[in-house]
């Protein structure tokens, strides 16, 4: 979905603002994981939407949830 004022799709817009503000930093440890990024992105995505876009990611691999920022 677009975002009419953001300039970007609402996926790609929350996905920058995980990243460039740290928002995503669920545990405050000045790491971003993937699992905390699509944590994040999930929920922020289905609530600027309304519910109207759902992402979706494969299986969740604990072992290798590396540091993305």
């Amino acid at each position: 979905m677009e975002g009419g004022s953001i300039k970007n799709g609402i996926f790609t817009y929350v996905v920058i603002e995980a990243l460039q503000n740290k928002k995503a930093d669920k545990n405050k440890d000045g790491k971003i994981t993937i699992t905390e990024l699509r944590d994040y992105v999930f929920d922020k995505v289905k609530a600027y939407t309304g519910g109207a876009q759902h992402p979706t990611a494969r299986r969740e691999n604990l072992a290798v949830d590396f540091r993305v920022w």
